[in-house]
Order: structure tokens, then C-alpha cells, then sequence
């Protein structure tokens, strides 16, 4: 069997990083393993939660899971604070010699205030393909979380409810609360989207 490290924070509510990745991984079978880099009491996306950082654990957690499962098919790393950066990348260069193939999921929250958001998403693009790295991107097409760009300035472009809430879409009998759906019936929307996925 396949086996995938992930280093993640974990929310106790809300469908994001491990309460996400780990189910999905393991359902695509595969073995997940996942090591918290901190613990949430609900995701970011609620107006207040509680956080217990775990970068001083990191280290002795994947010497600890090393001693059971030394090598991994991939080494897959969620949103990392700036100090966890430094305890999470000697462990990624290793398992990299290792033959572990590497996804990095770049949650680009700190936004350098000298340049504009797209210009710094191409200057990572450009750092990864310097290092010979392959750059992915997951664009969901049909929603957005919540106060987003997209809803702020164009609330029309998502669906209602029949009482003018904003519609949250869902699967398998989930209603994913946290994010919004789009209105693909709006042609400003389609003409918007068209130009992102040509970009």
C-alpha cells in the first residue's frame, strides 16, 4: 500500500487540512499518515476559535513515526506559520533523498505589500520551476469561502437561497457551510472565470 505523509494543522470543526486530507487519502487507498502542526478548536473562517501550536513537537513526532515507517511515496505538507517552516524542511529534504516524491500546498496568507498578489504567485511559480519543481493548481470552479474578493465585490455572482441567504454547496448529504457557490447563470461570472483559467 501507498503511503503519504502530510504535515498539517488539524480543526476539531470544519472541513479543512487533516479533518480533510485524511479521509480522502485513506479513500483513495492509501495510507495517510498525518502529523499536526497545530490544533484547532474550529477553522479560521469563524469569527473566533482557539489554537494549540505544536512546532516544538514536530521534530519528535516524525522521529517517532521514522522508527515504524522510515520511507513514504509522498511527502504532502498543508499551511505551515513561518516558524514551522524551518522544523518541517530539513525533514522534507530528507525524505526527498529518500525518493519521496514532495507537494507543497502554498497557502499564501501574508501577502507581500510591495507587490501586487498576482505578481508574487508568479515570482512561486518561478522559484519552483527553478528548483525543477512541478506547479499545480486546485481552482475550485464553483464556490469560494466566504468574504472573499469575489463575494465582496460581486455578491451577484453566487447563488441564493429562496430567502436571499447565500447558497453553500455540498456533497453525499454535506452542506459545506464554510464556503459559497457561484452562479455560472451570471455571463459577467463566465467571461470572469474564462480569463482566470486562461491566465
Amino acid at each position: 500500500m501507498k503511503k503519504v505523509l502530510t504535515f498539517q494543522d488539524y480543526s476539531c470543526l470544519g472541513r479543512c487540512s487533516l479533518t480533510v486530507a485524511l479521509p480522502t487519502i485513506s479513500a483513495c487507498g492509501v495510507e495517510c499518515v498525518g502529523i499536526p502542526t497545530s490544533v484547532f478548536s474550529n477553522h479560521t473562517a469563524f469569527p473566533s476559535w482557539i489554537q494549540r501550536d505544536l512546532t516544538g513537537e514536530i521534530e519528535a513526532m516524525i522521529h517517532k513515526v521514522e522508527e515504524y515507517s522510515p520511507s513514504f511515496d509522498m511527502v504532502y505538507t498543508g499551511y505551515l506559520t513561518t516558524d514551522q517552516i524551518p522544523a518541517v524542511l530539513p525533514l522534507i529534504r530528507e525524505f526527498k533523498k529518500r525518493g519521496s516524491l514532495i507537494f507543497v500546498d502554498p497557502a499564501m496568507a501574508e501577502f507581500d505589500e510591495f507587490t501586487t498578489p498576482l505578481d508574487q504567485f508568479r515570482e512561486l511559480i518561478d522559484a519552483v520551476h527553478a528548483r525543477e519543481g512541478l506547479f499545480f493548481v486546485d481552482l475550485p470552479a464553483n464556490h469560494t469561502g466566504w468574504a472573499s474578493t469575489l463575494q465582496t465585490h460581486h455578491p451577484d455572482w453566487f447563488r441564493r437561497e429562496a430567502d436571499g441567504r447565500f447558497h453553500s454547496p455540498g456533497a453525499w448529504g454535506v452542506k459545506w457551510a464554510d464556503l459559497v457557490e457561484l452562479d455560472y447563470s451570471n455571463s459577467e461570472l463566465c467571461a470572469y472565470m474564462a480569463e482566470v483559467f486562461l491566465f
